[in-house]
């Protein structure tokens, strides 16, 4: 089971590559050379319920090389039949979103499997699905899994899209009846591509790739259209469409 976190203040986390902190909420965009398009780091963390801290903030920070010598094998020992977790004796999934939306959409979500009402921590969803769980971190993606079904619901009958609630933090109680608050945080950065940057410092004539076809989209309104199908980001699929409907009426 998860221990509670204790001695929080202003401080920080260790984390080779970023700066856990259990007070307010960040994310940032970090460029980074590899080969993916974006990745998301998330931590959790379980703190005494009387903690002030609802979320995790995650900011970037210098790695530092491992410089410690390689640990020696150790062979694996089989444990045939592994003590249990004692299930929680309570979990309810603190909401996060407007005040009047989720007052309003309560009385809406009124089963076992998905109940949301006003409660000390705030605005809560309840589950009995929660009651399998053994820490507050199994919690989060039960949570969010039956938020995501509630925005689907609200999404075809009230139009709501898919930030108008969240999860922010899980209450629970364990099996000794002790209080406590699971918390999280992430941080997505975007990974570039280093071959696609060298590419794009290739000379064509006596300027780099980059800069031919920036001076290319100004006097050719084809090739300007067809990278604004491409767009500032990943292709979807109605791009993918676009672009082959473009190419079509070429």
């Amino acid at each position: 089971m998860a221990e509670p976190v204790t001695g929080w203040g202003a401080g920080a986390l260790s984390h080779p590559h970023f700066a856990i902190v259990p007070c307010g909420q960040y994310r940032d965009s970090i460029p980074v050379w590899g080969d993916k398009m974006q990745s998301v780091v998330t931590a959790t963390a379980t703190i005494p319920a009387q903690h002030p801290a609802r979320s995790l903030s995650i900011t970037s920070d210098t790695p530092v090389p491992n410089t410690d010598p390689p640990a020696p094998g150790q062979q694996a020992v089989a444990q045939a039949n592994p003590t249990p977790l004692p299930a929680i004796q309570y979990a309810a999934a603190v909401l996060k979103g407007p005040p009047h939306t989720l007052e309003w959409i309560a009385p809406c979500f009124v089963s076992d499997d998905a109940r949301i009402k006003k409660y000390e921590e705030g605005w809560i969803l309840e589950s009995s699905v929660f009651a399998s769980c053994t820490t507050g971190e199994q919690v989060f993606p039960i949570a969010d899994d039956i938020v995501s079904r509630v925005h689907r619901i609200l999404s075809l009958y009230c139009g709501a899209t898919a930030s108008t609630i969240s999860v922010e933090h899980v209450y629970w109680i364990n099996s000794k009846g002790e209080p406590l608050r699971s918390i999280r945080g992430s941080i997505a950065f975007d990974v570039l591509s280093s071959k696609g940057a060298a590419e794009l410092k290739t000379l064509i004539g006596t300027r780099p790739l980059a800069s031919a076809i920036f001076q290319t989209m100004i006097v050719d309104s084809a090739v300007n259209e067809a990278l604004s199908l491409h767009g500032e980001s990943g292709l979807s699929w109605s791009q993918v469409y676009d672009i082959i409907e473009f190419l079509a009426g070429c």
